[in-house]
């Protein structure tokens, strides 16, 4: 099954370059309530230079001091950087973007703390938060209820001693959390969030490893819970839990819900209850979802139905002990957001979910250990509750996993774009031009209305996989694609199209290799589609762009 409940945002096409600019999304593959986040586009630039805790050129700096016009926060350097020492990293300001697959190396790791988010237009990719045991306490990330308009993209969060990631009392509005890793509550609390939000999304994102409050919802417009991998918990999607008096809904669409062996839950949904006026305060629509709850070590869920909601539906005439309103429509949605199979969206999550290391040209994994480790566990069926993040046996930095100090490539003008990728498009790298409207899609996709920037582009373009060459006599790029494709391992398939830019050859496995040989300076790539023994398909892009070696510009 591959279903479009609501539209995809890349099809939104507006007529007038201005009216365009205001419909744009926060990026290419943004969905859900939170897709129109503005971010920091159209405002400074603030480059993270270090890996202090505070000062100039730290990451809180740079969060705390966000202007009236907005901020695009990139990385220099990557490596960990503690929010501990008692500085409470509150961002009040609106209009942020923290693009975290700028940072070189191992990335980024935000560790020992909580950020808490209180301004509205958010957008933040590609970041690890994990609190640990020896941290300040709390969540790993708290949504204020000021805080409307943010997504969350491929961020990984871990070892909170409260929650992982949360929002409660007066509820935030119109979030996303997508294509990202909740995991590891740290016992014996071990919580995945408390989602007291207005309208929210949640899609393509694992769930795993914690004991309870994945999530505990209490929607006061709309959770649309959808795509999503729900592994190896003891209490899981809580819908609502109050007497308090309430309209909360939810759509719960195309999930898998993965029991491994030795914790076995028959009821994913559950703890629904009627309020103190003796009605039910949670309304909830449920479809299309897989349930593997056998312990048999193979992934052969089946869709249970209404059976994975613990209780019975409220029926005003025949059952006025029913414990939620069912709904056998889906509630009206947020209109952006694009459903498929949950067998699909299992095997896209294992591929691609949580903060990436998506260059061709890293010479470590896709992940960190820790979300390896998760992918392992997921994968391999095994129950993993931890007390303690160094609990992670095999895992270094005792638990935290590793993130070399390293500085990333020469940005002279510290609009965000290395001077080499400038200089290859023909873009001036002593100038900060990062808000230059582009008059071609360039690498993003043309179906996005007018309106991006220079520095959208860059962004799209380290946040997708992605390779920088120098252009000279003999030199190509060698991928393997089955990097980006670890959730397909029955019998994948590659096939190449849309190459640009210079020439494609394909050999190994599958046709999993691919040479990418030059032919120009600039732009260049390729789309490439992995089909499996199942007959399901998915097609990345790979962005190439091709530069002239430093004595040569």
């Amino acid at each position: 099954m591959n279903r479009i409940l609501q539209k995809p945002v890349a099809l939104l096409l507006l007529g007038a370059a201005s009216a365009a600019a205001a419909d744009l999304p926060a990026f290419p593959r943004a969905e859900g309530f939170g897709a129109m986040a503005r971010g920091g586009r159209g405002g400074d630039v603030y480059v993270v230079t270090n890996l202090e805790s505070s000062g100039e050129g730290s990451f809180y700096h740079g969060v705390t001091t966000i202007p009236e016009g907005g901020r695009t926060v990139v990385f220099a350097v990557g490596g960990e950087i503690h929010l501990a020492g008692g500085i409470k990293t509150r961002v009040t300001g609106d209009r942020l973007t923290i693009a975290g697959q700028t940072a070189p190396g191992d990335g980024i790791l935000l560790r020992d703390g909580t950020i808490r988010f209180s301004g509205s237009d958010l957008v933040v990719q590609h970041l690890r938060v994990r609190q640990g045991r020896g941290g300040s306490g709390g969540d790993c990330i708290n949504l204020d209820s000021t805080c409307k308009d943010a997504i969350f993209d491929h961020v990984s969060i871990s070892f909170g001693r409260d929650e992982n990631m949360s929002s409660f009392k007066r509820p935030p509005d119109r979030v996303t959390l997508q294509w990202s890793l909740n995991a590891w509550g740290l016992e014996t609390h071990s919580c995945g969030g408390l989602w007291d939000q207005n309208h929210a999304t949640c899609h393509h994102t694992l769930w795993a490893h914690n004991h309870t409050r994945n999530p505990k919802a209490r929607p006061s417009g709309l959770l649309e819970w959808t795509n999503n991998v729900t592994f190896d918990w003891d209490i899981g999607f809580i819908m609502g839990d109050s007497a308090t008096p309430a309209s909360w809904k939810a759509n719960v669409i195309g999930n898998y819900f993965i029991c491994p062996p030795g914790n076995i839950r028959r009821t994913p949904l559950e703890k629904a209850r009627r309020d103190r006026n003796g009605r039910p305060n949670f309304a909830i629509h449920v479809s299309d979802n897989l349930h593997d709850l056998d312990g048999d070590r193979r992934l052969d869920g089946e869709d249970r139905g209404w059976d994975i909601v613990r209780g019975e539906p409220w029926d005003e005439d025949r059952n006025a002990e029913g414990h939620y309103i069912r709904h056998d429509e889906p509630l009206p949605g947020s209109e952006r957001l694009v459903i498929e199979s949950p067998r699909l969206a299992y095997k896209k999550i294992v591929s691609n979910a949580g903060a990436l290391r998506l260059d061709a040209g890293f010479d470590g994994g896709l992940r960190d250990e820790v979300d390896e480790r998760l992918m392992e566990n997921l994968v391999g069926l095994k129950a993993n509750h931890i007390r303690r993040e160094s609990d992670l046996e095999g895992v270094p930095n005792k638990g935290f996993g590793t993130f070399r100090e390293v500085e990333g490539p020469a940005d002279g003008d510290r609009d965000g774009m290395p001077d080499a990728y400038e200089s290859a498009l023909g873009w001036n790298p002593e100038e900060a031009d990062h808000n230059e409207l582009l008059d071609e899609a360039g690498f993003l996709p043309p179906t996005l209305p007018s309106g991006s920037t220079r520095l959208d582009e860059y962004l799209y373009f380290k946040s997708v996989p992605h390779a920088m060459i120098e252009a000279r006599r003999g030199v190509v790029l060698e991928v393997d694609l089955s990097r980006y494709t670890t959730g397909f391992t029955r019998s994948a398939e590659f096939t190449v199209s849309g190459v640009k830019g210079g020439e494609v050859k394909q050999a190994g496995d599958g046709g999993r290799e691919v040479r990418f040989t030059p032919d120009r300076y600039g732009r260049g790539g390729f789309l490439f589609t992995v089909t499996d023994a199942d007959g399901d398909r998915w097609t990345q892009q790979f962005a190439v762009c091709v530069h002239a070696a430093a004595a040569d510009r």
